[in-house]
């Protein structure tokens, strides 16, 4: 079967429209509940982590209402975790879940998507371009000169075109199974990455590549089968990667005028500055109420800005607080070290080197765009998780590395 449940279950997380967040978490919740909710129910640590996260956020929203303060925005902002808290409560549902259904859900969707990108760059039909647009209820397919293709915004799609193409990229640097399906979504996944003209995506991706590759060439990962040889895989692949890239962008430099500003100028473009001025003026803005520095602003308190502060280290500490922000940076810092340190589940497990890479990608992206609290990658953040987490629980005579699912 092409597509199996899992494929499935992935095409609805990344095709659903994040803009509207009711039918986002409704979506994503009805699908897990029936394709996954027949195994048991089980906490797990991040879980605990996340109730505490709300309680606290509930604690202080409930306090800027006693001293009159707008609180509505604050207490919706909870719809946010539902999906995150579902996935999580059934991780032993994912165990099953496979490499190749992975990289098909990610290669329908790539193609999908470089379809339509052709389609709009070249103005052939007009009249998709125009449902795609009503259907993520944005109008940046009409009015940006990058390539939106199917996301809201440059930021968004670069973002699942990032979670793609490191889907590819880590499979065939530490894989042995779909070489030839990963080679082909490279192989779409790059041109489409320069096409979207994120700036954010671009930096991130290299971060995220560089970090990886440092990982594996100097951590000890035991598992591997063969380490010199995914070692050399690793630095021809990069290497090959870079090269393509930067071919493509010589040759159609012209055509991405907006991505080469960022080796024109560098941090000295205009959009870079204005992210500057707006953090200085929103950091003002709460110093003039420094008492909420613990439980935090929310987002009444800065308007129409708390939607769009262009900084995801920023919304974490303004609208939640100090102490959730510090609890949120620690548990990912320990995260991705024990990914590292980890005998099951280490960068030789597919799974495991994926969501090392995701995270690494997202780490500098939330500086510049909010990465960690948008609803999809929540959700797929949530799902790679449970998936690492419930490989743990398999039969550790069973190989971890490359389980294709049945």
């Amino acid at each position: 079967m092409f597509i199996s449940r899992n494929t499935f279950f992935l095409l609805i997380c990344m095709f659903l429209p994040t803009k509207s967040i009711e039918l986002y978490i409704i979506g994503t919740t009805l699908a897990v509940t029936a394709l996954y909710a027949k195994v048991s129910f089980r906490i797990i640590s991040f879980h605990w982590v996340i109730f505490a996260t709300l309680i606290f956020f509930y604690f202080s929203a409930s306090i800027r209402l006693f001293v009159g303060m707008p609180v509505i925005r604050d207490y919706l902002e909870f719809a946010k975790f539902l999906g995150p808290i579902i996935i999580l409560a059934y991780p032993l549902a994912f165990q099953k879940f496979g490499i190749e259904d992975v990289l098909k859900a990610f290669l329908i969707f790539i193609i999908v998507d470089a379809t339509f990108v052709i389609i709009d760059l070249l103005s052939l039909a007009p009249n998709i371009t125009s449902v795609v647009e009503t259907y993520y209820q944005s109008d940046a397919h009409v009015e940006s000169v990058r390539s939106v293709g199917l996301g809201q915004g440059p930021s968004q799609h670069g973002i699942i075109i990032a979670f793609s193409f490191l889907s590819f990229f880590i499979n065939i640097v530490i894989g042995n199974q779909y070489k030839l399906l990963s080679c082909v979504g490279l192989l779409i996944a790059v041109p489409l990455l320069l096409a979207v003209q994120s700036q954010t995506t671009l930096v991130s991706l290299v971060f995220s590549i560089m970090a990886l590759v440092i990982s594996i060439l100097f951590f000890k990962n035991r598992n591997f089968i063969n380490k010199k040889v995914i070692r050399r895989r690793v630095l021809v692949i990069s290497a090959s990667i870079f090269a393509l890239a930067g071919v493509l962008i010589f040759y159609f430099q012209e055509y991405i005028s907006y991505l080469m500003l960022l080796f024109e100028y560098g941090l000295d473009r205009n959009s870079y500055l204005e992210r500057i001025e707006k953090t200085n003026y929103l950091t003002s803005l709460a110093l003039e109420a420094p008492q909420w520095i613990f439980f935090g602003w929310g987002l009444e308190y800065f308007g129409d800005y708390s939607q769009s502060m262009d900084n995801g280290y920023l919304y974490m500490v303004l609208v939640f607080g100090i102490l959730p922000s510090l609890l949120f940076l620690v548990l990912l810092i320990k995260f991705l070290i024990s990914i590292l340190y980890s005998k099951n589940g280490n960068l030789s497990d597919y799974f495991s080197a994926y969501l090392f890479s995701i995270l690494m990608f997202g780490l500098p992206f939330n500086w510049p765009s909010n990465f960690f609290l948008k609803p999809n990658v929540m959700i797929l953040l949530s799902l790679f998780t449970a998936i690492v987490y419930a490989r743990k629980f398999i039969d550790k005579r069973q190989p971890l590395i490359f389980e294709k699912s049945k």
